[in-house]
């Protein structure tokens, strides 16, 4: 079969490798001039099947407006964006309930978990090298309550096994002694020692080499709408003429709303900026070895051979990336927060910028897999867990286009639910 994969981030990019591996002719197709060079660029580089719960949790009904204002909260709403938002942030509150958020949150977890398995044999078959690390993830909380309820969260996933241990300051210190500073100002913390971590980007500059010259890839194209005709997509039409195949698979993120609005298809996904801040280090012989989430400050600091990646924050203001500068000093400023021995050196040091649009599905759950139109194929929705999840996703995908059996029930994750 001929295949178009429009995307090359983490999930085309998997995606064009399961269907190359099973001998079909593939072209992925991106506007960007490389892989990799979207939300997948700087994302918070952890590989967390323990972050699997949406964000939309049962405390969200409550607070939804302070959103609006709030420059703390793990979702800010921008006034401009709340009207053309309207309808996905009502099924994201529907889905706040205990009982919507507890579904999803096992779905999440399933397909993460399972991810994680098949991002492992693949590493392994293709040597990967992606900045891996196995040293598992710490979340920190700053009071007693916090704490608690990150147990809770912890507990309910009722049909999981999801590994953690509850640790106190002294143990804290023992797997990060970093924090020999702040350790005061920290109550306590949950250990994920199954977490890994690794450089998104990384490995999708791996993948791609691994791809090349096998599958064909048009990068500087732009994708201006798909063409359908009754229940089939017909052809693409992009910057650089019309291009047709059997198959189209649309891994293209937050512009897979788009791309799917102009043949009827509605995805009930939004764009939610984020930001990181990649800060480079003089000396590798002293920097921290675990990826550390503090939940109160919803920031997480994932150290890499020679650099940090600060990442967070949480916008919903359309298709808009541009880069607050006040959002990155808020980053590098809980660097120095968290590590203060790193505080006069920071500001001699290079700190890198960035931010991106999360593709985060109503329900906080993504959107895989076949839909009302015959030949087109979904993998987008990942939200704030597409690093976590794209293998996985891209495998269940593969799997459908082939008709194959999957290891996982796709259907949970298929668009029919919505």
């Amino acid at each position: 079969m001929k295949i178009i994969v429009v995307g090359a981030g983490l999930q085309g990019l998997t995606t064009a490798y399961f269907l190359k591996q099973q001998g079909h002719s593939v072209l992925v197709i991106d506007r960007q001039n490389g892989p990799g060079l979207e939300t997948s660029f700087a994302n918070g580089g952890m590989l967390t099947p323990s972050q699997s719960a949406p964000w939309n949790n049962p405390e969200m009904l409550r607070n939804v407006f302070k959103l609006l204002y709030s420059n703390h909260a793990p979702l800010k709403i921008h006034p401009a964006a709340f009207f053309s938002s309207l309808p996905w942030m009502l099924n994201f509150i529907k889905n706040s309930s205990i009982k919507h958020f507890s579904l999803n949150q096992e779905k999440n977890y399933l397909l993460a978990q399972y991810s994680q398995q098949q991002l492992r044999t693949l590493r392994e078959e293709l040597n990967l090298k992606y900045d891996l690390a196995k040293r598992g993830t710490l979340k920190i909380f700053r009071s007693l309550n916090d704490m608690k309820q990150g147990v809770e969260l912890c507990k309910s996933l009722h049909n999981s096994e999801i590994n953690y241990n509850v640790v106190n300051q002294d143990e804290i210190l023992k797997l990060e002694p970093a924090l020999e500073h702040v350790i005061n100002n920290i109550f306590g913390g949950i250990y994920f020692p199954d977490d890994e971590s690794g450089d998104a980007y990384k490995f999708c500059q791996s993948i791609y080499s691994n791809l090349t010259p096998d599958v064909e890839f048009s990068f500087n194209t732009n994708v201006i709408q798909l063409v359908r005709k009754n229940d089939q997509i017909t052809g693409i039409e992009t910057s650089k003429g019309l291009v047709s195949s059997d198959i189209y698979v649309l891994a293209a993120g937050s512009y897979s709303k788009y791309l799917g609005k102009s043949v009827g298809l509605k995805i009930p996904i939004e764009p939610v900026k984020g930001y990181s801040a990649t800060v480079s280090v003089l000396s590798s012989d002293d920097i921290p070895k675990l990826p550390v989430i503090d939940e109160t400050r919803h920031i997480a600091i994932t150290p890499f051979s020679n650099r940090f990646r600060i990442a967070g924050m949480a916008e919903l203001c359309g298709y808009n990336t541009r880069i607050s500068k006040k959002r990155i000093n808020t980053l590098v400023g809980f660097l120095k927060e968290l590590y203060p021995q790193y505080s006069k050196e920071v500001s001699r040091l290079d700190v890198i910028p960035w931010s991106g649009l999360r593709p985060y599905c109503s329900d906080g759950v993504p959107v895989l897999g076949d839909c009302e139109i015959g030949n087109l194929y979904l993998n987008t929705g990942h939200g704030h867990l597409g690093w976590t999840m794209s293998v996985g996703s891209s495998r269940l995908v593969t799997d459908q286009i082939l008709d194959k059996q999957s290891d996982i029930d796709p259907m949970p994750y298929n668009i029919n639910r919505f």
